[in-house]
């Protein structure tokens, strides 16, 4: 017996538009004496969706847009993580807090918009019906904003392992404990990288999306790029 598993932004979501939004409303006001605009400016957008593979929680926003906004930074050197960039932990802290009440309340003014800024890749709407059951959501994106898009486009699933249950590998070993198989019987898709080595250390046969935020990273981890080949994955 297989269970099979998914990331959720990047893998299932197009999140790129409404992230950079949220995020940035989110840095905006933390920051006001800053006075930044409110349009964003294109190329602060262009670097965003260039390096949005970097984050992993949400409070890793603050960290990039840190880096974006900082005119003394080579923006032509390529970086592969934002360790470099210091955040305080109350200053972390608070804007993941006001993140997700930003996107709360973008969801509650207005859905449909919300909808239009987080939609689904081709590849998962071409294939999600024959992925089998038992299948998960495995994801460290808050819960409710997960569940609005997935009840939107009425995805059924067995379950949803979200930022507050902890770790990647945490789920992916829960999964293999609820179904009582081997961990590497877990199939689990992600587009980051540090995710799939994570998966790979607790024994999760992972595979690397091709289509989401994850190949702008320098990577030599062979990508899965079209349906069939992530069909070909979970089922063979």
């Amino acid at each position: 017996m297989y269970a099979f598993a998914l990331d959720f932004d990047g893998v299932i979501c197009d999140s790129l538009k409404e992230c950079c939004k949220t995020s940035y409303a989110t840095f905006r006001s933390l920051y006001a004496s800053k006075h930044f605009d409110c349009e964003i400016p294109l190329e602060w957008v262009r670097l965003f969706y260039r390096n949005r593979g970097l984050v992993r929680p949400a409070s890793d926003y603050l960290r990039l847009w840190k880096w974006i906004v900082d005119d003394t930074k080579d923006k032509d050197i390529p970086i592969q993580n934002l360790d470099h960039v210091y955040c305080s932990k109350t200053e972390l802290s608070e804007f993941k807090n006001l993140f997700f009440q930003f996107r709360w309340k973008s969801i509650k003014e207005d859905p449909e918009l919300f909808i239009h800024d987080n939609p689904f890749y081709r590849e998962i709407l071409e294939t999600w019906e024959r992925i089998p059951f038992p299948k998960y959501i495995v994801t460290t994106k808050d819960e409710k904003s997960t569940r609005f898009l997935l009840d939107h486009y009425q995805f059924e699933m067995s379950g949803i392992f979200t930022q507050s249950f902890g770790s990647k590998p945490k789920a992916l070993q829960e999964i293999s404990e609820i179904h009582q198989i081997e961990v590497s019987n877990v199939r689990f898709v992600d587009d980051n990288p540090e995710h799939i080595r994570d998966g790979r250390s607790v024994g999760a046969t992972c595979g690397f999306i091709g289509w989401g935020y994850g190949p702008y990273f320098d990577c030599d981890i062979p990508q899965i790029a079209t349906s069939k080949e992530l069909l070909d994955f979970f089922l063979s």
